[in-house]
């Protein structure tokens, strides 16, 4: 009997402890589940999954759930900023910073938020209101910045870059964008002289000469940019990039020779430089240098777009009529353009029936009537075979 009742009462005390625990555990468990979403999204939003970040976040803190309500509207922020939803990015700082989440990066979030919905006064004073710890980060200038640029408020916009510089005179990116803004007011001598900083020696860099070159040719300055760049080439002799903008520099200015020039003797370090050389060279009107060039091309099917172009225009029509086969290994008999070059240069290669089959392949109206005149020419050539001559 006393076995009995030890096995009873150790049964009812058994269900006593399942009737007990649960509530216990189960808020237990959803301490640990509503950090863990929180942890999670983060992890995932570190790994660039803003998405799945988001969709983690989906469900609002429960009743009663522990959870840190600042954190958890600042992570949804920041997801909803990598997928460019303003709006909710907006609203999710906003909701961070009602539940205490008063740093200074999270201020910065929202300006940025503000900024992506075009909310420019709003986002300004955001910046303004900010912790002043943010005034120790030369983000918050370059910001500041964009906020006025976006609104249309240029002098103001450089006026932010400008303290920016003041404060942080080694931050190279706010010294980039307050030069760019200084050409773009049209203020090249000032700018010229602001390049001093980045272009210093010892302090130079090739991306520093590309972005002011890139800054004065949209100022519309070719003769300063032109001079910048060759003074590129001549401190990196083997920068392809320097090379390129050069060249394209010199073919804007209506110069494709020393254009193509610029870029020979890297030739054949660059998969795309032969097929550009070419190109300056064909406009150039150096027609065998651009012969030259092309047979370097790496891209077959750009190679054999160019050369049949290049040959026609040296009316080398039967060179060129015999790419036939390679054109067609590369597919490029798909396209009505070249088979109606192909087509035109056969004909004055003097092979009226290889014209003939590749002008049955045009259906496209307007290649089809281009493709007529050939035709009707061709019947000319046989009535009257001197006439071709």
């Amino acid at each position: 009997m006393m076995k009995l009742w030890r096995y009873i009462g150790s049964f009812h005390l058994a269900l006593l402890t399942v009737a007990v625990a649960p509530p216990a555990e189960a808020a237990r468990d959803k301490k640990q589940k509503s950090v863990e979403r929180v942890v999670l999204a983060r992890v995932l939003l570190r790994d660039g999954l803003p998405e799945r970040a988001l969709s983690v976040l989906e469900a609002p803190p429960e009743e009663g759930e522990t959870i840190d309500l600042g954190e958890f509207h600042r992570v949804r922020g920041l997801a909803a900023m990598e997928l460019r939803r303003y709006p909710e990015a907006v609203s999710a700082f906003e909701r961070a910073m009602e539940n205490g989440e008063q740093t200074a990066p999270t201020f910065f979030g929202l300006a940025n938020a503000l900024l992506g919905a075009e909310r420019y006064p709003e986002a300004l004073a955001i910046l303004k209101e900010a912790p002043s710890e943010l005034e120790q980060n030369p983000a918050r200038y370059r910001l500041e910045a964009n906020i006025q640029y976006r609104a249309g408020h240029r002098h103001r916009a450089f006026d932010a870059l400008d303290r920016g510089v003041s404060r942080f005179p080694d931050d190279r990116e706010l010294t980039r964008q307050r030069l760019g803004l200084l050409l773009e007011l049209g203020l090249y001598t000032e700018g010229i002289e602001s390049a001093r900083a980045l272009l210093v020696e010892g302090k130079s860099a090739e991306q520093d000469y590309l972005a002011l070159s890139v800054a004065l040719l949209n100022a519309g300055q070719h003769e300063r940019a032109l001079a910048l760049l060759e003074d590129g080439v001549l401190r990196w002799p083997g920068a392809v990039q320097m090379r390129k903008q050069l060249a394209r520099a010199y073919a804007d200015a209506g110069s494709p020779r020393s254009a193509a020039a610029v870029l020979m003797p890297l030739a054949g370090s660059d998969g795309d430089l032969p097929l550009m050389t070419a190109e300056l060279h064909r406009r150039a009107g150096q027609m065998r240098e651009a012969l030259r060039a092309n047979a370097e091309v790496l891209d077959q099917t750009a190679k054999m777009r160019q050369r049949l172009s290049l040959l026609l225009e040296l009316e080398r029509f039967e060179e060129a009529s015999l790419l036939e086969t390679r054109l067609e290994r590369l597919g490029l008999l798909r396209e009505e353009p070249i088979i109606y070059a192909l087509a035109y240069a056969s004909h004055y290669a003097g092979r009226p029936e290889q014209a003939e089959r590749l002008l049955t392949r045009l259906t496209e109206p307007e290649w089809f009537d281009k493709g007529t005149a050939i035709r009707r020419a061709i019947e000319t050539c046989r009535r009257d075979p001197t006439l071709c001559d």
